[in-house]
């Protein structure tokens, strides 16, 4: 059990900096990122673009908290919760070169939620 600790506290560190920093980002940046936002989620709900941004960012910092508590039922969520935002995201951008670095986080949250089922 305690030399499955490291690697846990790594990928939860290094998931968490990601989505704590993109989330953040969005509110400090919005029209760096307000094009990502895909069309049809523009008006989706009668929600305009920037409020989804806003919503997403919020998502994305809750998702960092998460998986930084020292509740592994809670981590172990969030690492779920990364893996099928992450996937959604490249559902919507398609394959670039950003996509390299969010199959990278993809497989990490995944492997943390594997990991953290073996502690």
């Amino acid at each position: 059990m305690r030399q499955i600790r490291t690697p846990v506290v790594l990928l939860s560190a290094g998931i968490a900096l990601v989505f704590a920093s993109f989330g953040l980002e969005k509110f400090f940046h919005p029209l760096i990122w307000i094009g990502w936002i895909p069309r049809w989620m523009g008006g989706f709900l009668g929600i305009p673009a920037h409020i989804w941004l806003q919503v997403l960012g919020v998502l994305e910092i809750a998702i960092a908290v998460m998986l930084v508590t020292q509740l592994r039922n809670i981590q172990r969520i969030a690492s779920l919760a990364a893996g099928a935002y992450i996937a959604g995201v490249l559902t919507q951008t398609g394959w670039n070169d950003i996509a390299a670095r969010d199959i990278a986080i993809l497989t990490s949250a995944l492997a943390l939620f594997f990991l953290l089922r073996e502690e």
